[in-house]
């Protein structure tokens, strides 16, 4: 992604209401999936950390970016450490976990199904792991060529995607509908 995209997303994902109305859907999915209380969670490509202190409400988390600048600037901002790793071959963290998430990530990686696989294997057995893409390529837009997007999912491909990383589906929607 570009660097200066990643800074204006840094100086407005606080209280922009796009984010703040993900992290809300994200934290009531996440509730109702009774993780236990010592829970670990991954975010992978955490970006500059926006996501951090809601998933911290359901455990410990371990995070990861491959973006120099958003690494720095998520650490600085939430106080924790942010490894530097990337999708789907470079994963600084082993698990076992009991919640990995990408939230707008895999749509920016060549090999989504290899990504997906790669934080399947870090999961505990019966954990889970919840994702957010772009749906439906007839929306594909200037805004996806300046984030770099390398496809846009339905819910039929992304079902196919998961499946083919080995991972068994309890629920797939849209959102922002």
């Amino acid at each position: 992604m570009e660097h200066n995209l990643i800074r204006q997303i840094a100086e407005v994902q606080a209280d922009h209401w796009w984010y703040e109305g993900r992290r809300r859907i994200l934290r009531s999915v996440i509730a109702r999936l009774g993780l236990p209380k010592s829970a670990r969670l991954l975010e992978a490509g955490c970006g500059t950390g926006a996501n951090l202190a809601m998933l911290g409400e359901f455990g410990s988390v371990d995070c990861f970016e491959p973006d120099d600048w958003a690494r720095k600037a998520a650490a600085e901002k939430y106080g924790m450490a942010v490894a530097e790793g990337s999708l789907p071959k470079a994963l600084p963290f082993s698990g076992p976990y009991d919640l990995a998430g990408a939230f707008d990530v895999i749509e920016h990686i060549d090999d989504d199904v290899a990504s997906l696989e790669a934080l399947r294997n870090v999961l505990k057995d019966g954990a889970v792991a919840v994702f957010t893409v772009p749906a439906y390529r007839f929306l594909w837009s200037r805004h996806d060529d300046f984030n770099q997007h390398k496809r846009r999912y339905t819910r039929g491909s992304f079902r196919r995607a998961l499946g083919a990383a080995g991972f068994k589906i309890e629920f797939i929607s849209y959102y922002n509908t």
